[in-house]
């Protein structure tokens, strides 16, 4: 239909012509979703254990619906300390509900309260609501230890299996040379685990593999290289080395220069394992412009893991001076057992068990820093 709008426009007519609009057509209603709750759950309870969110943390969740049963909403809480990396998690709950499926529909900070609100949406009738409420009394210690587990390459199964089973990222330190090294290798690869050479250097007394691969007091940096091509051959992913015994190389300055510069080359960090209280290798690395950090304590002893757990936590007391930590047990069945049970108290704590090559990275990276200040000054 037309109109014909007249107006006046000065000293003269204007005319307007116009069309009428048909209405809109109204969209049809958004069918609902069907949901399992299950995974929804099991997809949280991920997230939170991927994020250190221990149990006590949780607020019990509620399940609702509407009057007229047409819309199921989930609420739930988490409680955090105040140096706890919440953006990591909301950012975790983020990505994982968009995987299934879920779309965030608002998100709201309190001005009046520590506390953040998440609403997700699937479909018409599907609310998921988080709420983050932050608890200053929470303890919360917020330092990296890093855990190298000696020795493999000796054995298979079931010690590897019982370590591919702990839940954060052990660094594996494998010998070269012995006759599940490489098949060792393979499996860390495959799921992931951090890996290091666990390098044989001479002892003062006690006897050490050789097979080509260790390191001897005089031995010229031509043969230092080719052991070291060898047992990267071996342990392609490896971006370390760690001594093996050691306690009589690990004092001796020119070897030990040699050796540093074989690894500057090859790109490898160094981790002391102080087999000797005297041991100049780290100094030595340092000196070399190798990335080097020296182990704090060992976790346990070939024959016995009993005192594990005081152990990890005088690691723990370490940190605190230092920030970070590094910690050294052997590959044996009761020594992962009993890891299972300690990192998952102090992780509730707020220790990050990290690969050792993080450690190393970030040292460096506060190093590098520091002289740039310096250098202003």
């Amino acid at each position: 239909m037309l109109l014909l709008i007249t107006f006046l426009n000065g000293a003269g007519v204007g005319f307007y012509l116009t069309r009428t609009l048909p209405p809109e057509r109204a969209h049809p209603p958004e069918p609902p979703v069907a949901v399992n709750w299950d995974d929804v759950t099991e997809g949280l309870k991920q997230v939170f254990a991927e994020n250190q969110v221990p149990e006590s943390w949780l607020i019990r969740p509620v399940m609702s619906e509407s009057d007229t049963n047409e819309v199921r909403s989930l609420k739930i809480g988490v409680k955090y300390p105040i140096h706890f990396l919440k953006d990591r998690l909301t950012n975790g709950l983020f990505q994982k509900l968009s995987e299934m499926g879920w779309t965030i529909s608002e998100a709201e900070a309190s001005l009046k309260y520590p506390n953040e609100d998440f609403v997700y949406k699937k479909g018409p009738n599907n609310l998921l609501e988080i709420q983050l409420i932050r608890y200053p009394k929470l303890e919360w210690l917020d330092r990296s230890i890093a855990i190298i587990i000696d020795d493999f390459g000796y054995k298979l199964h079931p010690v590897v299996d019982q370590f591919l089973k702990l839940p954060v990222p052990v660094t594996w330190a494998i010998i070269p040379g012995l006759n599940y090294t490489k098949e060792i290798a393979q499996i860390a690869g495959a799921n992931h685990v951090p890996v290091i050479i666990h390098l044989p250097m001479e002892p003062m007394h006690a006897r050490v593999e050789h097979g080509g691969f260790t390191i001897f007091e005089g031995m010229s940096k031509k043969n230092i290289g080719r052991v070291i091509h060898r047992a990267l051959a071996e342990i392609p992913a490896a971006a370390g080395v760690n001594n093996h015994m050691g306690s009589k190389l690990s004092i001796y300055q020119p070897t030990l220069i040699l050796f540093m510069q074989v690894l500057r080359d090859n790109g490898l960090f160094f981790i002391d394992s102080m087999t000797n209280p005297k041991s100049i290798a780290y100094k030595v690395a340092r000196n070399q412009g190798v990335p080097s950090l020296k182990m704090f304590t060992y976790l346990d002893n070939p024959k016995s893991s009993l005192n594990l757990a005081q152990k990890l936590s005088e690691a723990v007391a370490e940190s605190e001076k230092k920030g970070r930590a590094i910690v050294i047990g052997h590959a044996r069945n009761e020594t992962a057992a009993l890891l299972k049970t300690e990192i998952k108290k102090w992780q509730a704590r707020g220790i990050y068990f990290v690969p050792v090559s993080e450690l190393v990275q970030e040292y460096e990276a506060k190093k590098l820093f520091r002289r740039k200040i310096a250098g202003r000054f």
